[in-house]
Parts: structure tokens; C-alpha cells; sequence
């Protein structure tokens, strides 16, 4: 198994795909797409740590254990939702329920979806984990860098995330590094738009969601 957590690192997969050329058995797991940057963040790694520690949440299909399809799908939605980031995936001879672990316990009586909160440091809203909910407050599991907290927030203060979807061939405005240059969709996966930069070689095509992009003004 390959797993990477830096910037590009889903460039492993090339390695990946001539290891599977040749006959062997392998998986690739990384932070990012080839095409991206990753976040300085340490979400990739301790989500892989979560799966591979039996985190009740990382049991994705409740079946009381770890897979390689749990995994993928636990680093793809953290990724998302905490970073906004693509990640990377490919195997090749090791099939989706392959076993990696024992849930510690069964997931059942906890939500496990991200959502919007107040964060009390800053006031500022902030994605979280929503651990339960009685409808009038939800614990919500904070992440900073490689710490977890666990608060409870008013029910009604916690929102939904959302993204917005934009076709493969519309112009948009993407935003990098503080400020939003024109670009164009090229395609489409789900919540992230694969665009191409005006003016720019392929070498800065990217991956990034509707939290980037805002419609030519």
C-alpha cells in the first residue's frame, strides 16, 4: 500500500499503474490529486490512522469492519468536506472489501456527517463532524491540525454543507492564492470541476469546488 500526504501526491499513481504493469498487487491513497496542492493540514494522515485504529465512523457500510472501501470512502468525504480537497485513490489485484481492521464498536447510534458550526474560538463557521443529535444540540467534533475537540452546539446553529455544481465548458473565475483568475470547466466529478486557467499551460489545471469559484462578474 502507498500512501502520501503532500502537495501532488496522488502522482503516485503512475508508480502504481506500472507496479499493476507488471503483475503486482497494489493500492495507492494519497491527500491529493496529481494535479493539486495539499493543505498543510494533517487530515489525510489522521483519517488513515482513524481507519486503520477502527474508528467507529470509518465504517462506512456499518458492517463492523474496516475495507478498503470504508477507507476510501472515509479520506475521500474528510478530504472534501474538512479541506475541500480531491483526494487520490487506485488499486489494482486487491478487491473493495479486502479487511483492514475491526470497528472498535458499531456506528449505528452515531450521525458521522459534516456540516457547518459556530467555532467559539473565533466565532467563525467551520466544517465539523456531527457526532449525535437529541434536535435541540448537536456534539460536534472540531479538528484543528491534529486535535479533536468535542462540543455541544444549539441544533439550529448547525448548517448543512452544500456545493454548487457548474457544466463541463462554463467560464468561471477561479480563485488561487487570494485572487480569482478567469478559467474554464473542463469536466466534472461529482463536487469537483476539473478547470483549465486562461492563459496558462496544462501544467496548472486543477481540481477544486464551488468554494473557489464564482460566475465572471
Amino acid at each position: 500500500m502507498l500512501s502520501g500526504d503532500f502537495c501532488f501526491s496522488g502522482s503516485l499513481q503512475s508508480v502504481a499503474r506500472e507496479l499493476a504493469r507488471v503483475g503486482k498487487k497494489v493500492i495507492v491513497l494519497t491527500s491529493a490529486d496529481a494535479t493539486n496542492i495539499s493543505t498543510e493540514n494533517w487530515t489525510f494522515s489522521q483519517t488513515l490512522i482513524d481507519c486503520l485504529a477502527g474508528h467507529p465512523l470509518c465504517d462506512d457500510d456499518r458492517d463492523g469492519t474496516i475495507s478498503l472501501a470504508d477507507m476510501q470512502a472515509e479520506v475521500a468525504s474528510a478530504m472534501l468536506h474538512r479541506e475541500n480537497q480531491k483526494s487520490g485513490f487506485f488499486s489494482h489485484g486487491i478487491g473493495p472489501s479486502t479487511r483492514f481492521g475491526q470497528a472498535r464498536s458499531r456506528a449505528g447510534h452515531l450521525k458521522g456527517h459534516y456540516a457547518m458550526a459556530p467555532d467559539q474560538k473565533n466565532g467563525n463557521a467551520r466544517p465539523v463532524r456531527v457526532l449525535t443529535d437529541d434536535g435541540q444540540n448537536s456534539v460536534c467534533e472540531f479538528y484543528y491540525y491534529s486535535q479533536k475537540e468535542e462540543r455541544r452546539i444549539p441544533s439550529h446553529l448547525v448548517r448543512p454543507i452544500s456545493f454548487q455544481s457548474y457544466p463541463a465548458g462554463s467560464r468561471i473565475q477561479a480563485l488561487w492564492n487570494g485572487t480569482y483568475y478567469p478559467a474554464r470547466i473542463l469536466k466534472q466529478d461529482g463536487p469537483f470541476h476539473f478547470i483549465h486557467y486562461d492563459g496558462y499551460t496544462s501544467q496548472w489545471n486543477e481540481w477544486i469546488t464551488s468554494v473557489r469559484i464564482r460566475l465572471p462578474q
